[in-house]
Protein backbone atom coordinates (compact mmCIF):
# COMPACT_ATOMS: atom_id res chain seq x y z
CA UNK A 1 0.00 0.00 0.00
CA UNK A 2 1.16 3.50 -1.02
CA UNK A 3 1.91 5.78 1.53
CA UNK A 4 0.39 9.41 1.84
CA UNK A 5 3.03 11.99 1.67
CA UNK A 6 3.30 14.42 4.54
CA UNK A 7 0.66 17.92 4.04
CA UNK A 8 4.16 19.78 3.73
CA UNK A 9 5.30 17.48 1.24
CA UNK A 10 2.18 17.76 -1.28
CA UNK A 11 2.91 20.66 -3.55
CA UNK A 12 0.24 20.27 -5.93
CA UNK A 13 -1.44 23.94 -6.79
CA UNK A 14 -4.74 21.88 -5.41
CA UNK A 15 -3.35 20.57 -2.58
CA UNK A 16 -1.51 23.72 -1.41
CA UNK A 17 -4.86 25.88 -2.29
CA UNK A 18 -6.98 23.78 -0.22
CA UNK A 19 -4.46 24.29 2.77
CA UNK A 20 -4.40 27.51 2.54
CA UNK A 21 -8.11 27.51 2.32
CA UNK A 22 -8.37 24.88 5.66
CA UNK A 23 -5.60 26.79 7.38
CA UNK A 24 -7.52 30.53 6.71
CA UNK A 25 -10.95 29.08 7.86
CA UNK A 26 -9.60 27.87 11.29
CA UNK A 27 -7.59 30.75 11.62
CA UNK A 28 -10.37 33.29 10.80
CA UNK A 29 -13.00 30.80 13.18
CA UNK A 30 -10.06 31.68 15.81
CA UNK A 31 -10.28 35.25 15.21
CA UNK A 32 -13.44 36.35 15.53
CA UNK A 33 -14.59 34.24 18.46
CA UNK A 34 -14.02 36.86 20.63
CA UNK A 35 -16.57 38.71 18.69
CA UNK A 36 -19.00 35.92 19.23
CA UNK A 37 -19.23 35.26 15.38
CA UNK A 38 -17.61 32.47 12.90
CA UNK A 39 -15.21 33.48 9.71
CA UNK A 40 -18.58 32.58 7.55
CA UNK A 41 -20.90 34.92 9.67
CA UNK A 42 -18.57 37.47 9.37
CA UNK A 43 -18.75 37.71 6.03
CA UNK A 44 -22.07 38.01 5.85
CA UNK A 45 -22.15 40.85 8.79
CA UNK A 46 -18.83 42.84 6.15
CA UNK A 47 -21.41 42.45 3.65
CA UNK A 48 -24.21 44.53 5.53
CA UNK A 49 -21.56 46.80 6.82
CA UNK A 50 -20.66 47.97 3.26
CA UNK A 51 -24.66 47.70 2.04
CA UNK A 52 -27.05 47.40 4.60
CA UNK A 53 -30.66 46.52 3.59
CA UNK A 54 -30.25 44.08 0.56
CA UNK A 55 -31.89 40.51 0.45
CA UNK A 56 -30.51 37.05 1.17
CA UNK A 57 -30.15 36.46 -2.56
CA UNK A 58 -28.10 39.50 -3.16
CA UNK A 59 -25.97 38.24 -0.16
CA UNK A 60 -25.44 34.50 -1.43
CA UNK A 61 -24.37 36.02 -4.90
CA UNK A 62 -21.93 38.56 -3.80
CA UNK A 63 -20.45 35.50 -1.38
CA UNK A 64 -21.07 33.09 -3.68
CA UNK A 65 -22.38 30.21 -1.76
CA UNK A 66 -25.68 28.16 -1.10
CA UNK A 67 -28.56 29.66 -0.64
CA UNK A 68 -29.22 27.35 2.35
CA UNK A 69 -26.22 27.95 3.73
CA UNK A 70 -26.59 32.05 3.73
CA UNK A 71 -29.78 31.13 5.28
CA UNK A 72 -28.16 29.29 8.05
CA UNK A 73 -25.95 31.92 8.35
CA UNK A 74 -28.58 34.75 8.63
CA UNK A 75 -30.29 32.41 11.16
CA UNK A 76 -27.84 32.12 13.60
CA UNK A 77 -26.85 35.93 13.19
CA UNK A 78 -30.42 36.75 14.11
CA UNK A 79 -30.43 34.48 17.31
CA UNK A 80 -27.50 36.84 18.06
CA UNK A 81 -29.49 39.79 17.60
CA UNK A 82 -26.52 41.52 15.05
CA UNK A 83 -29.42 41.47 12.02
CA UNK A 84 -32.65 41.88 12.01
CA UNK A 85 -35.39 40.83 8.66
CA UNK A 86 -37.60 43.69 7.90
CA UNK A 87 -40.59 43.16 5.18
CA UNK A 88 -39.60 45.54 2.24
CA UNK A 89 -41.99 48.28 2.59
CA UNK A 90 -42.28 48.02 -1.27
CA UNK A 91 -42.59 44.41 -1.76
CA UNK A 92 -44.46 42.77 1.24
CA UNK A 93 -43.04 39.10 -0.20
CA UNK A 94 -39.59 40.43 -0.17
CA UNK A 95 -37.49 40.34 3.34
CA UNK A 96 -34.61 42.46 3.78
CA UNK A 97 -31.51 41.76 5.72
CA UNK A 98 -30.31 45.24 8.24
CA UNK A 99 -27.76 45.35 10.38
CA UNK A 100 -28.89 45.62 14.04
CA UNK A 101 -26.84 47.81 16.68
CA UNK A 102 -25.31 45.30 17.92
CA UNK A 103 -24.18 43.88 14.35
CA UNK A 104 -22.92 47.33 13.46
CA UNK A 105 -20.77 47.95 16.83
CA UNK A 106 -18.59 44.85 15.67
CA UNK A 107 -17.58 46.51 12.63
CA UNK A 108 -14.22 48.64 14.03
CA UNK A 109 -13.42 45.12 15.88
CA UNK A 110 -13.95 43.02 13.17
CA UNK A 111 -12.06 44.85 10.82
CA UNK A 112 -8.93 45.17 12.97
CA UNK A 113 -9.29 41.89 13.06
CA UNK A 114 -9.14 41.35 9.39
CA UNK A 115 -6.23 44.18 8.84
CA UNK A 116 -4.29 41.96 11.66
CA UNK A 117 -4.97 38.92 10.07
CA UNK A 118 -3.89 40.16 6.63
CA UNK A 119 -1.03 40.99 8.17
CA UNK A 120 0.20 37.93 9.51
CA UNK A 121 -0.68 36.05 6.35
CA UNK A 122 1.78 38.44 4.28
CA UNK A 123 4.01 38.42 6.85
CA UNK A 124 7.50 38.47 4.73
CA UNK A 125 6.11 39.63 1.94
CA UNK A 126 7.65 43.10 -0.19
CA UNK A 127 5.02 45.04 -1.98
CA UNK A 128 5.50 44.03 -5.07
CA UNK A 129 5.31 40.02 -3.90
CA UNK A 130 2.15 41.08 -1.95
CA UNK A 131 0.66 43.35 -5.90
CA UNK A 132 1.44 39.88 -7.58
CA UNK A 133 0.15 37.58 -5.42
CA UNK A 134 -3.56 39.44 -5.78
CA UNK A 135 -2.79 39.55 -9.95
CA UNK A 136 -2.41 35.50 -9.18
CA UNK A 137 -5.50 35.27 -7.23
CA UNK A 138 -7.86 36.85 -9.18
CA UNK A 139 -6.71 35.37 -12.58
CA UNK A 140 -7.03 31.69 -10.69
CA UNK A 141 -10.55 33.05 -9.54
CA UNK A 142 -11.31 34.14 -13.69
CA UNK A 143 -10.01 31.02 -14.79
CA UNK A 144 -12.40 28.77 -11.90
CA UNK A 145 -15.10 31.50 -13.75
CA UNK A 146 -14.52 30.40 -17.26
CA UNK A 147 -15.09 27.03 -16.64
Amino acid sequence: MTKLPERSENNSINHLLYSIKTELCKKCNQSFKELGVTGSQFNVLEVLWYKDGITQSEIQRYLGIKASSVSNLIDHLEKKELIERVFDENDSRVKLIYLTKKGLELKEKGFEKCNAQTKMILSGFSDEEESKLKDYLKRLISNLGNE
